[in-house]
């Protein structure tokens, strides 16, 4: 039986993928909403320019100015030989993106027109016909801004105009007084910890230094009366074998006061609720609202049970009689997940229960598939998601060096069963307290959190990737030369982030799962350690540890572990000249970012095998002592399961072609350890 709830609701709306407008077609709007209207612009008609120059080029959007250039042929494939190096005067210069379009009479009609950027990387200023509408300052936000009032009769000019994160970060930067760590590896410009965008685009041990600027995600245009739903979430306030209870929590930004109609539907199951009408002011108008499920299915990870999901249909009207109606639909699943941190007969448990049943994790480390992460499809993230599937793993980690991932990456994960740690985009550095900094945070976690919530495959949010422990192990007071004043501001300001800041919106938005503030809570150091909580083990690699020391140290959750190998040489050849496919080469010296280098690699490949002098050979033979310690580690954790809960190797993917701890290549190919962890 479906439910009706009263609310003063959208009478049209219009949603527009902003790209080229050579033509305008009128449709039905989308499956998600079948009251409204669809306005679609075709994608060709932007240019993109170096800001003050007459020369453009045509853009197939969304595209970073890198990807534009290399596409164009104005730059080199940005990946071949030491190309990384002849491209860094792009991160210097500010660009400009322009198009234009013409809108409908329709448009003047409604109450608001809504330009959405849903990805802008990262300093960007919008125009629309030479007014500011908008200004962007944070890649992992979406940014907004009400046009109507700039809109004109005919001709309309968007222009959005990014300016250089390099100049914008040293801005900041110099406004403190002392320096912070940070993981930019630049050695005079080091902004990464000021500028909110993906950590690993200012360089990491397995991926260049290449920091894009641009549009990296899609453009739209949304018109609505009366009121817009701004966001939907599902809460589980009860779960047993009879009946669950699920909170509906959505915001919905009104214009005028009245009454409006909301009809509740589930695709699996009837609905059996009656909600009281409400009247909406304008403003924003936050409702909740009960749902009870009989005899509910429950959501497993991949090897516990099935993954079974609900689609629940919001459809929101002015009319009580539902003849026009805004839908919005929410699939999600039912779960009860808990991170058991407590003391025991060995030190400090930390296990996850799903719906009260420890369950091992068995998984991955994952990063972005590329540097430019606009250029990834939605089949790559199915194969790679069902490579995961395949592997036999029920666990993969979004690391916090990286980006927030597309939805497609979360829906497939809650179709296969793969639980998701979840860092935020916080990762070996320390960061600012400025208000300004915070607010932008804030913001930033506040819509993260609400936009995954509803996936029943995320069971942890994490504040940040190996910074506590980075604190108190890994000298940057002495480095720095603090005083005690400014280590104590510094630390403060990480407690103020992640210890009070982030937990608080978290747990506000997205109550059901845990939340923990860093990970590894215990460092390698000293061998009690490994008694206590979550573990990044790299005694194998920055410790120079024999394989076989992995046995002699058995966290209660290990986090972060690996060995790094080469990708074949059919995948380097198309980026280094096959005559350079040499260990020693310019090119492939570049390629190995590890401070360890790859002496450490053969040092190990000549504790199983013999060593000969092709570089075909020592690649595969890589592969062989990656896949070999791969499948010693993860067959001690899975066999001291009473002690150990959980392994999630260090990394899954790669986002470039080169050495790295990766177990499949960057094009998705399995090396030889993928094998053995399938196992």
């Amino acid at each position: 039986m479906a439910t009706h709830f009263k609310l003063d609701t959208i009478t049209r709306s219009l949603k527009v993928t902003l790209g080229a407008l050579l033509f305008l077609i009128f449709s039905s709007c989308s499956n998600d909403d079948p009251g409204q209207r669809s306005l679609k612009l075709l994608n060709e008609n932007w240019k993109l320019s170096k800001l003050g120059s007459s020369d453009r080029i045509k853009v197939d959007m969304p595209a970073t100015v890198q990807n534009t250039l290399f596409k164009d042929g104005l730059i080199n494939d940005p990946f071949s030989g030491n190309e990384e190096h002849n491209i860094k005067w792009i991160e210097k210069e500010d660009w400009e993106y322009r198009t234009w379009f013409k809108p409908t009479a329709e448009w003047f009609d409604l109450d608001e027109v809504e330009l959405i950027c849903n990805g802008l990387d990262t300093y960007a200023t919008v125009f629309l016909n030479g007014d500011t509408v908008l200004k962007a300052d944070n890649m992992f936000r979406t940014w907004s801004a009400n046009i109507k009032p700039y809109l004109k009769s005919g001709r309309n000019d968007l222009r959005i105009i990014f300016n250089s994160p390099i100049e914008k970060g040293n801005i900041e930067k110099y406004k403190l007084e002392y320096r912070l760590p940070t993981t930019d590896i630049s050695e005079t410009n080091k902004v990464a910890s000021f500028v909110r965008k993906a950590p690993f685009h200012f360089g990491w041990d397995w991926a260049p230094r290449i920091i894009t600027t641009g549009v990296w995600k899609d453009i739209e245009i949304k018109g609505w009366n009366h009121f817009s739903v701004e966001d939907l979430g599902m809460e589980i306030k009860e779960l047993n074998r009879s009946e669950a209870k699920v909170v509906a929590k959505f915001n919905l930004k009104a214009k005028v006061e009245g009454k409006a109609y909301l009809r509740v539907t589930c695709d699996e199951v009837e609905i059996e609720n009656n909600f009281e009408g409400y009247l909406m002011k304008p403003g924003i108008n936050y409702k909740e609202i009960e749902i009870s499920i009989k005899d509910p299915k429950l959501w497993w990870p991949n090897g516990e049970g099935d993954q079974d999901l609900y689609h629940f249909n919001f459809d929101f009207s002015t009319d009580p009689q539902q003849k026009n109606v805004t839908r919005k639909s929410v699939r999600t699943g039912l779960r009860r997940v808990k991170l058991i941190q407590q003391r025991d007969s060995i030190g400090t448990s930390f296990y996850f229960t799903i719906n009260n049943r420890k369950v091992f994790a068995k998984g991955a480390n994952y990063i972005p598939q590329d540097v430019f992460l606009e250029r990834k499809t939605d089949e790559e993230y199915r194969k790679l998601l069902l490579d995961v599937h395949r592997s036999n793993m029920n666990m993969i980690r979004v690391w916090g060096g990286g980006v927030y991932e597309r939805d497609i990456f979360y829906d497939l994960c809650d179709s296969l069963g793969i639980m998701v740690w979840q860092d935020f985009m916080f990762a070996c550095a320390m960061y600012p307290g400025d208000e300004a900094f915070l607010e932008n945070v804030r913001r930033e976690v506040d819509e993260q959190s609400k936009r995954l919530s509803n996936h029943p495959s995320l069971v942890l949010w994490c504040g940040n990737n190996e910074i506590d422990v980075a604190w108190n192990n890994w000298g940057w007071q002495e480095e720095f030369g603090y005083s005690y004043a400014q280590a104590s501001k510094i630390y403060r300001d990480y407690e103020l982030i992640f210890k009070e800041m982030i937990p608080d919106i978290v747990d506000k938005n997205d109550g059901d799962v845990p939340y923990v503030h860093t990970s590894p809570i215990s460092n390698w150091g000293t061998k009690t350690n490994f008694d206590h909580s979550s573990m990044h083990y790299w005694g194998v690699w920055h410790g120079e540890h024999a394989f076989e020391k992995v046995k002699d140290r058995v966290p209660r959750f290990m986090a972060e572990y690996g060995f790094q190998s080469f990708p074949n040489t059919d995948l380097l050849s198309e980026y280094i000249d096959p005559k350079n496919l040499d260990l020693n080469s310019d090119e492939m010296l570049n390629r190995q970012k590890s401070y360890k280098g790859t002496g450490l690699i053969e040092k190990h490949i000549k504790d199983y095998y013999k060593v000969s002098d092709s570089f075909e050979d020592f690649v595969y033979l890589s592969q062989l002592t990656q896949a070999k310690y791969m499948k010693m580690a993860i067959n001690t954790h899975r066999l001291e399961n009473e002690r150990c809960s959980g392994t999630l190797y260090w990394q899954l993917n790669d986002c470039w072609p080169g050495p790295s701890w990766s177990t499949m290549d960057h094009y998705g190919n399995w090396k030889a350890a993928q094998y053995m962890v399938k196992d």
